[in-house]
């Protein structure tokens, strides 16, 4: 199983290729990582994938715009242009409009490594037996274990029912529950 493949813009803006949890899928997220930033992930079946690759080898210049099969919200809008390249990541969410947005710009020179990457996650999806998804500790994900879960679903009913909580409150509460240091900066 290829590592995912992962790439941080000048805007702190990552973008991260791997094979999907779900069968026949690769994933395409992107991550708006100062704090309070969005994420949003599409999972692209494998002929999409390959369109993707195509649309990257060729360098048009046309952007490319992938709805997702039984996600009509979510989608993946690619513009190559001569000196960089756009990701849009969008996915049903809480946004103003009920969907999220990120945009991850790559240098166009960099295409050679996100089409490898893009091909590694393909070639791993397709290897994944269908109906099987592949396993969480091999997509680079981490999975809590129930009593961790646990913890946080009662962290979250606890924290949520306070006065004047907002995301933050949860989420500290969670995260202080789950013994994950949140960065210095966000306390």
């Amino acid at each position: 199983m290829p590592k995912p493949y992962a790439y941080v813009d000048a805007q702190n803006h990552q973008l991260t290729i791997r094979p999907s949890l779900r069968p026949e899928h690769v994933s395409v997220e992107a991550t708006n990582r100062e704090w309070g930033g969005n994420f949003a992930v599409v999972s692209l079946p494998v002929a999409q994938a390959r369109d993707l690759d195509r649309h990257l080898s060729a360098a048009s210049s046309s952007p490319v715009d992938y709805e997702i099969p039984g996600c009509p919200a979510d989608r993946l809008t690619v513009t190559v242009a001569e000196d960089f390249t756009v990701f849009e990541v969008t996915q049903a969410g809480h946004g103003t409009d009920g969907r999220i947005s990120v945009r991850v710009v790559t240098l166009t020179g960099r295409l050679p490594e996100v089409r490898r990457a893009l091909g590694d996650a393909i070639q791993a999806a397709e290897k994944q037996p269908s109906g099987e998804a592949v396993p969480a500790e091999l997509s680079g994900r981490r999975v809590l274990t129930e009593g961790e879960y646990n913890r946080a679903w009662h962290a979250v009913e606890g924290a949520a029912g306070e006065e004047g909580a907002d995301p933050a409150t949860v989420l500290h509460a969670v995260l202080r529950v789950l013994g994950i240091e949140s960065p210095p900066t966000t306390t």
